[in-house]
This record gives C-alpha cells, sequence and structure tokens, in this order.
C-alpha cells in the first residue's frame, strides 16, 4: 500500500514538472549566449586581424620612409659638405691671388721685366723733376722734385726684389709702365723752361701743362703702390688661415664627404658607414617599439647613396689658355704726343732761333771789332785833339763794356743751347730702352703644367668652387676699381682668381703641392688626392653629363635603374594568433602576416639639362650641388659679379656671396608604389615566414594592388 502511494505521487510530480512552461526562457538564453559568445569572438578576431594588419603595415611604412629619409638625409649632408668645400677652395684661391703661392713659400726675386723697368724710371727720374728757371719760380721745382724722388725711390728698391707677385705683380708693373711713361714726358716738358724769352713763353706754358698732368699722375701712381703694399701686409696676415684651411680644413672635409657616402678612399671602394649604422639603428628601433620583424631592400651593409667619387684629373696639361683665362700680355700706355709733340717743334724752332741770335751776336762783336779799330786808328792819328781823343777813350770803354756783355750773352746762349742738345741727347738715350714686351711675373710659371684647364673647368669640385670665389671677389674687386684703377688690379684680380680657382681645385684633386726649389715653384705629389662626390653615371670618363646620366631616361630601362638607385622597401613581419579560441576561429595563414612598403628619396628642386656649354650651370636638382633653381649659378669664366666696394676682410661676412651662391638643400623622402620587379627582387634576400608569404603576394601582385 505504502509503495502504491509512492508511485502515485511520483507520477504526480512528474506530471507538474512536464506541465511548468517556465524553464523554456533558460534554454534560449543559453543558445543565445552561445550565439553572442560566438559572435563577440568572430568580431573580436577580426578587428585584431584588422589592427594586426594595419599595425604591420604601418610597421612597413614607417621602415621603409625612415630609411628613405636617413638617404635623402645622407644627401642634404653630403651636399653640404660639397659646397664646403668649394667655399674653403674659394677663400685660398682668393687669397693666393694676391700674391701667388709665391708668397706662401717666401720667395724672393726679381725679374728681368721688372729690372728693365726700374732702368728706365731711375734713367729719367733726374730729368723728370721741374726744372728751376724764369718760368718756374721757388718753390715749385722743390715740391716736384720731392714728388718724383719720393715715387721713384719707393717703387724702385734698391735690389729689386719682390715677395709678392699673382695679381700684386701685374698691378705694380702696371704703375710702372705708366711711371716711365709720365716721365720721359716730364723730362721732355723740361726742355721748355730752357728756351729764354720771348721764344720761351709758348713752349713754358706747354711745358706746365705736361707736368700738371704727369706729377697728378705720379701721385696716384704713389697711392696706388701703397694700396698694392696694404693689400700684400694683408695676404701676409692671412697667409696662416689659408694654411689651415688647405692643409687641415679641406681634408677634413673631404674625410666627412667619404665618411657620409660609405666610401674608403683608400682602399678605393665603398663600404658599409654611418648611414649603414643610422638605417639600421632606425629600423630595429622601429622593430622593438613596432613589435615586429623588420627588413630592409637593400639590406643595410648594402645600402648606398647613389654617389661615386669623381673621376680624377687626366694629368695632361693644356698649354692654351681657355675662355677666362686671361692674357700675360703687359698693357701699354701710349705716350701723351698732342702737347709734348707741340712743345717740341716750338723747342726746335726757339732752339734755331737761339742760334740765330748767337750768330747775330757774333756778327755784333766783329762790328764792335771793326768800330774799335776805326778808333784806334784815329786815336794814333797826330792832327787829333785831346778833347777827342777823351772822347775816342770813352767810346773805346763802351765798346769793350758791350763787347764784354755780348760775349757773356753768347756764353749764356750757347750754354744754354749745349745744355738743351745734351738734355735731348741724355732723354735719347734713356728713352731708347724699351719697355719690355713680355710679363715675366713668376706665378705664370708657377701654373701646374699638367692641369687640363678644359677638363678642370667642368668639374664638380669647381663648379662648387667658382660661384663662391665670384661671391667672395665681388666686393674685393670694387674696392680696387675705387682704389686701384691705375694698376688695372680689378681686371687683373678676376685674371688671377679664376686661375687659381682651377689651380686649387686640380691641387686638391690631384694630390699635387706646391715647394720651394732654388728659389722656384716647383710642384710634386705629396698627398692622397681628395675627391667631391657625384651623382652615377654623371661622367664619362672625364667629360660631365649631368642631368643626363642613364637613369634619367624616359625609357623602361632608365626607370628601373632609377628605381634601383633612389628606393628602398621595408618588410614588416608579424606572426598572428587569434584573439579568442585557435580551433573555432583558427589563423587564415601558419606563416604569420607580411607587410611591405617601397620609398623613394628624391630631390623637389627643379631638373633642366642642358644641351650644351654656357656661362650659367643648368639647374639639375638630382646633383651633389642643389643651387637654388630660383639663381642663376655661373660656370667657370663667366662674367664677374658686381657688388658695393668692402674691405679684402669684409669679403668673407656672406653677404655678398650668397647673392651669387644660392643654394637650396632639397633632398626628401615619400612613400610611393610598390613595383613588381622591385618587390620581386626583395623577396630574394627575405628568410622565412616573410619570404613566403613576399613570394605568395609576388604571383598575384597586380590583383593584390600596392600591400
Amino acid at each position: 500500500m505504502a509503495n502504491l502511494t509512492d508511485t502515485v505521487q511520483r507520477k504526480s510530480r512528474a506530471a507538474k514538472f512536464h506541465a511548468d512552461e517556465s524553464g523554456k526562457v533558460s534554454l534560449l538564453a543559453s543558445m543565445l549566449m552561445l550565439s553572442l559568445v560566438s559572435l563577440a569572438g568572430l568580431i573580436g578576431n577580426t578587428g585584431h586581424v584588422a589592427k594586426e594588419k594595419l599595425e604591420t603595415q604601418n610597421a612597413a611604412d614607417s621602415i621603409a620612409y625612415s630609411s628613405s629619409l636617413w638617404m635623402a638625409r645622407g644627401m642634404n649632408a653630403l651636399t653640404a659638405t660639397n659646397h664646403l668645400l668649394g667655399e674653403a677652395t674659394a677663400m685660398a684661391a682668393v687669397h693666393e691671388a694676391f700674391g701667388g703661392p709665391e708668397l706662401d713659400l717666401g720667395i724672393k726675386r726679381n725679374t728681368t721685366e721688372n729690372a728693365a723697368l726700374d732702368g728706365i724710371i731711375k734713367a729719367l727720374a733726374e730729368f723728370a723733376p721741374v726744372r728751376p728757371s724764369i718760368y718756374s719760380p721757388p718753390p715749385i721745382p722743390s715740391i716736384d722734385r720731392q714728388v718724383v724722388t719720393f715715387v721713384t725711390k719707393r717703387t724702385s728698391q734698391k735690389d729689386g726684389k719682390m715677395t709678392a707677385f699673382a695679381m700684386i705683380y701685374d698691378s705694380r708693373m702696371a704703375l710702372k709702365r705708366q711711371l716711365a711713361v709720365i716721365l720721359p714726358a716730364k723730362s721732355i716738358a723740361n726742355l721748355g723752361f730752357m728756351v729764354p724769352p720771348p721764344w720761351g713763353f709758348a713752349t713754358a706754358a706747354v711745358s706746365y701743362v705736361v707736368h700738371i698732368a704727369g706729377t697728378a699722375g705720379i701721385v696716384k701712381i704713389g697711392q696706388e703702390w701703397f694700396v698694392l703694399e696694404a693689400l700684400e701686409g694683408i695676404a701676409r696676415v692671412f697667409k696662416p688661415m689659408k694654411g689651415v684651411i688647405e692643409k687641415q680644413l679641406v681634408p677634413t672635409l673631404a674625410a666627412h664627404a667619404d665618411f657620409v657616402a660609405s666610401y674608403d678612399s683608400t682602399a678605393k671602394k665603398a663600404k658599409p658607414g654611418i648611414l649603414n649604422n643610422a638605417v639600421e639603428r632606425v629600423v630595429l628601433d622601429l622593430e622593438d617599439r613596432l613589435k615586429v620583424e623588420a627588413s630592409l631592400f637593400p639590406k643595410f651593409e648594402k645600402l648606398r647613396l647613389p654617389v661615386v667619387p669623381e673621376p680624377k684629373p687626366r694629368m695632361n696639361g693644356s698649354g692654351q689658355p681657355t675662355e677666362g683665362w686671361g692674357s700675360d700680355v703687359p698693357p701699354v700706355f701710349p705716350m701723351p704726343e698732342l702737347n709734348v709733340g707741340k712743345m717740341l717743334r716750338k723747342l726746335d724752332e726757339a732752339m734755331e732761333s737761339m742760334a740765330d741770335r748767337i750768330e747775330k751776336l757774333r756778327s755784333d762783336l766783329d762790328d764792335l771789332d771793326d768800330f774799335e779799330n776805326d778808333i784806334d786808328k784815329r786815336l794814333d792819328e797826330d792832327d787829333a785833339s785831346a778833347e777827342e781823343k777823351s772822347d775816342l777813350q770813352r767810346e773805346k770803354q763802351e765798346i769793350t763794356k758791350s763787347r764784354e756783355q755780348k760775349q757773356k750773352r753768347i756764353e749764356e746762349i750757347q750754354n744754354k743751347l749745349d745744355e738743351i742738345r745734351q738734355q735731348r741727347t741724355d732723354l735719347e738715350q734713356a728713352m731708347n730702352q724699351p719697355l719690355p714686351t713680355k710679363s715675366d711675373n713668376p706665378s705664370v710659371n708657377s701654373i701646374p703644367k699638367k692641369m687640363n684647364q678644359d677638363q678642370e673647368r667642368y668639374t664638380q669640385w669647381v663648379r662648387a668652387t667658382y660661384p663662391q670665389t665670384d661671391g667672395f671677389r665681388a666686393p674685393v674687386r670694387a674696392w680696387l676699381k675705387q682704389w686701384a684703377s691705375l694698376s688695372n688690379a680689378a681686371e687683373n684680380f678676376d685674371k688671377w682668381t679664376n686661375r687659381y680657382t682651377l689651380v686649387k681645385a686640380w691641387q686638391f684633386r690631384s694630390g699635387y703641392r706646391t715647394k720651394k726649389s732654388d728659389n722656384k715653384v716647383t710642384w710634386s705629389k705629396q698627398k692622397k688626392p681628395l675627391a667631391m662626390f657625384v651623382m652615377q653615371d654623371a661622367y664619362r670618363g672625364w667629360r660631365d653629363q649631368k642631368g643626363r646620366e642613364k637613369w634619367t631616361g624616359k625609357d623602361s630601362t632608365s626607370k628601373r635603374e632609377a628605381e634601383k638607385l633612389f628606393t628602398v622597401i621595408g618588410v614588416a613581419h608579424r606572426d598572428y594568433k587569434p584573439l579568442f579560441s585557435e580551433v573555432l576561429y583558427p589563423a587564415p595563414a601558419k606563416t604569420g602576416m607580411t607587410a611591405y612598403a617601397q620609398a623613394i628619396f628624391y630631390n623637389a628642386n627643379r631638373q633642366q639639362a642642358g644641351s650644351g656649354r654656357s656661362r650659367s650651370q643648368d639647374k639639375i636638382g638630382w646633383d651633389t650641388l642643389n643651387w637654388d633653381p630660383s639663381a642663376q649659378i655661373p660656370e667657370w669664366g663667366a662674367s664677374s659679379y658686381e657688388s658695393a666696394a668692402k674691405w679684402p676682410w669684409e669679403a668673407f661676412d656672406g653677404s655678398t656671396q650668397s647673392a651669387v651662391a644660392k643654394i637650396k638643400l632639397n633632398w626628401q623622402a615619400k612613400l610611393m608604389p610598390v613595383q613588381t620587379e622591385r618587390l620581386t627582387e626583395a623577396t630574394e634576400t627575405l628568410e622565412g615566414d616573410s619570404k613566403k608569404n613576399a613570394e605568395h603576394a609576388a604571383k598575384y601582385f597586380d590583383k593584390l594592388g600596392n600591400h
């Protein structure tokens, strides 16, 4: 009975349980929760994948851009170093133009040209000052003699030896040549003062015109001589600084260029350097911070700037001066012929009149002798009275007195005539000494014979130097035009700065240096040759092809070559693990995810290559000079830049040469689409999963797009 009751009760409870509908919501909630969890896992993993891909791609972009940015910085640094080398070379060239290498080496010499001019000047210095006469009262002769003596002694030293050549020598010889022209004119003008009145008044007037002009010229010559002496002194003061530039600054800058370009100048080949280390350091830093495996193509140790050392000099010197080299033919200063010729004609007429006057006086003496004989005869006659004889004696005394006066006058005129003739003879002998027709400037012979002028003028070193030279010298030459116009100092300065711009560039590029031997300048190889860096293919042989390099063409081969030179590819790899359940949400690939990006370093300046030689440098942006496209940058030998006058020590304050040598460093970096061939090349350098993913991506590159 009890068992039956229990059974009934259990059935009753079961019936109630099955009849109760309140538990159905829990089942639905459980199923919904499971769905939500699954959806949350899906969404979470999807977001996680997107995040991982985005971070990996950003990492690849950062690797490529940062590496390319370092390459652009390297190009800017190399370009700046080239300009510093140009400025240093320009300062050395400007300094050497004053006195030549002879001033640096302490060479003291006299030249045939200088000795000949000194001989003419010394021979004429005694005759040139105004001579005392009735036409030239004191203190005119004394003052004029002091001026002439002071200037002639100052310009013609006893031993005639000089220590400064180049521009200073040429300018001094120009002054001496002018002095050798003025002194004869003044000497001949003195003959006009020897002619007695009344004929002498006309010749004296012409003589004064010649003397005034001549003395003013001599004073100007003396002033300019002191200017040249001051310039020589300034050059001596700055000589130690030039030594520092040539021996320390330029080699140090060249070594820095090697360092930036990752080039071993001793082994003559490229090697890993500061740029490789900088790129590797930044990529490893990005790898650590962005939690990726980073790779770069080209690899760190093979990364190079697209530059090479400039070709060395050919050492086949050209003896033919090129345009801009200047002439060594001495200037010709013609004798002022108009007034002197007129004076000489009047002087000849006066000398003839003086000879006629002497003849007339001698004729008068003969008449006096005849008259005196008549008086003596009358005195001897007996019928002459005492009173008559007394009158005759007084007449005889008057005759004697008149004879003495006439004889004295004859002697005076004759002495004056003999003096004039002797003076003319001495002047003719002095004036018959011909002025030298050839310059003996030792600096001309100090130009290195192995230097090829036509090659050197188009080198990168000269192109970096000449605009700086033109800027540095502009205020100096303006100052020389103002204070040393007679000596042609400004023109001589242009000539020698042009020459030493080539010489100094060749000197550093060849390793040759000057030394003193037998009191002359000789050249010998003493140093390691230095080089500026230029873009690859910028020179073929020694002829420049700037702006026309192989990689600047528009064909596909040129474009591929440019891409190899100027682009890098950054690769970032990250292993992928799902955020939730690897069983429910397995990774799409066991090789993780790999992203790649390509960046280019480029120059934003204008690229406008010329078709031939011109007076201005081509506007080439993809270069290691980067002149400002808005400026016309002169080629070597172009017309000199004009500026306001400054003192020599003010020429290096930068305000003037900046108007000539305007620079715009403009190498930049940016991301660009990845190219199939470039990606294929980069894939060969990868390893592991990165390589597998890249190879897979390369197969479907056209469908995948850029990344």
